[in-house]
């Protein structure tokens, strides 16, 4: 299982990199659009609406929002829809610190509110990771990498040091101090490459404010991924990555951060 995932999150994570160094902006925005429209599907199955046919519609608009937010990511309406997203996760953090279980064979709950939430999130996160390419490819390798790293290291604390759940109703594996490990590997990993990109000092501490906070939002990414999978009674989004399950239960995390690290980092830079 371990060694299934470690295979296939590098190679996703090697042909990702390849991708956004070499390649130009559209050829990036492509492939992101391919992995979100691939999550669009694996959003929809997560609902009660999951038949084939409606799936696959599903998966047509949001790749058509992609192709508009390609269009017009220059206008104005573009930083609105990221700030809405932003809003929303706001709200759904709030919503998972009241969620609980539903009893045995219960219906699933919330599902139209689920469905039209991925109209919104999934083509945000599209938009802010096309922007952060535009700002700068190493932008975008550093929203993935911050993710990345706050999930992993969250995995290996909470492993080594767990003791005290975070939120057992959603994800009973994970745990504050896993939280803390987390936190810590993104604070490190942010003062390194301040340091590397030469950061005046009140960036600096912008920018190790920001991906803290980011770090935090990944957390909220991942726990309402698990309440989809929980409400609707599935383990994992998919099984296209071995050893991870669905695009989305590898970008879960990554959906959230987008749009609160561009809007940041549009302020900060």
């Amino acid at each position: 299982m371990l060694k299934e995932r470690l295979i296939s999150g590098g190679l996703l994570a090697g042909v990702m990199l390849v991708t956004i160094v070499f390649a130009t902006q559209p050829v990036v925005a492509v492939m992101l659009g391919v992995i979100f429209t691939i999550g669009a599907w694996e959003w929809m199955g997560l609902t009660k609406y999951a038949t084939p046919l409606l799936r696959l519609i599903f998966a047509a608009v949001i790749a058509g929002f992609f192709l508009l937010g390609w269009l017009f990511r220059e206008h104005g309406l573009t930083s609105l829809w990221l700030i809405l997203a932003v809003i929303t996760w706001f709200l759904i953090l709030v919503l998972l610190s009241f969620y609980h279980r539903a009893e045995a064979n219960a219906e699933p709950r919330w599902q139209l509110m689920l469905l039209l939430s991925g109209l919104l999130l999934l083509p945000a996160a599209w938009l802010a990771l096309v922007k952060l390419d535009g700002m700068h490819p190493g932008w975008l390798v550093y929203a993935l990498a911050l993710s990345g790293i706050a999930d992993s290291f969250a995995y290996l604390a909470g492993k080594q040091f767990g003791k005290h759940k975070l939120a057992p109703e959603l994800s009973p594996g994970k745990t504050k101090e896993g939280l803390f490990g987390g936190l810590l590997a993104v604070l490190v990993f942010t003062l390194v490459v301040a340091l590397v990109i030469k950061l005046p000092m009140i960036q600096m501490v912008s920018l190790v404010l920001l991906s803290l906070i980011c770090g935090l939002v990944s957390v909220v990414g991942d726990l309402f991924v698990s309440m989809m999978k929980r409400e609707s009674g599935l383990k994992d989004t998919g099984k296209i990555l071995p050893g991870h399950g669905g695009i989305l239960d590898r970008f879960d995390s990554h959906i959230a951060v987008a749009p609160v690290l561009f809007l940041g980092l549009r302020w900060i830079l």
